[in-house]
């Protein structure tokens, strides 16, 4: 009788260990598979991202190894879901990882860069202009696509907004020598000799002489 309460409880202990032992094995199965659906998900919107700037000749840049990296991770990603089990997840979500940061920051300058000139202008203009909140509606959905991951509707509202924004700046006419002058004042360092005959026409045409002030300094 006792040797068979002995057997029994080795059995139970036996039991409840292997519980233990498949409910950590699941546990880290689970954190695995999470860890490498979240990297896939980033890599997805990598692609869709590149691909459509690249398709829509924004993506200036002429990085080969950009092209390299994706189909290396793709190679990965893909015997993951040929072999139907995750592994090497470590590996692959630090590549997909640098790959994000590497594409985040390349693009920050490669769309700040060809967005300058007309950012500043709408920025200038919305210091004095009656549409100064269309300006800003504006600007800001051209800004919206210096952040990454890209989509579509980004990009939409971004062409939109640079085809608004360059009919409104054409057609005040705005050239370098009021750009300047507009500087000057957004710097508080415009004066008196600033206002050129030419200047002070583009802005009685423009009715923007009362809202322009100086002041003594």
């Amino acid at each position: 009788m006792l040797t068979e309460r002995i057997n029994s409880a080795v059995h139970l202990m036996e039991t409840v260990d292997q519980v233990k032992k498949n409910e950590a094995e699941n546990k880290e199965i689970t954190q695995s598979n999470n860890t490498f659906f979240a990297a896939f998900e980033t890599f997805s919107a990598c692609m869709e991202s590149y691909l459509l700037l690249k398709e829509n000749n924004l993506w200036s840049a002429a990085d080969i190894t950009l092209d390299k990296d994706f189909v290396q991770l793709c190679k990965g990603i893909k015997s993951v879901f040929d072999g139907k089990k995750v592994f090497h997840v470590q590996s692959i979500s630090s590549s997909v990882s640098k790959l994000n940061d590497n594409l985040c920051n390349q693009w920050k300058i490669i769309s700040e860069s060809a967005d300058k000139k007309i950012i500043d202008d709408l920025k200038i203009l919305e210091q004095v202009s009656e549409n100064r909140v269309q300006l800003r509606a504006m600007r800001l959905n051209i800004e919206s696509m210096h952040n990454w991951p890209v989509s579509k509707e980004m990009l939409q509202n971004y062409n939109n907004a640079k085809t608004q924004s360059e009919l409104f700046l054409n057609e005040t006419k705005f050239d370098q020598n009021i750009e300047d002058f507009l500087m000057k004042m957004s710097e508080r360092s415009a004066t008196l000799s600033d206002l050129t005959p030419s200047i002070m026409s583009w802005l009685e045409k423009e009715k923007l002489v009362g809202r322009i002030s100086l002041t003594i300094r």
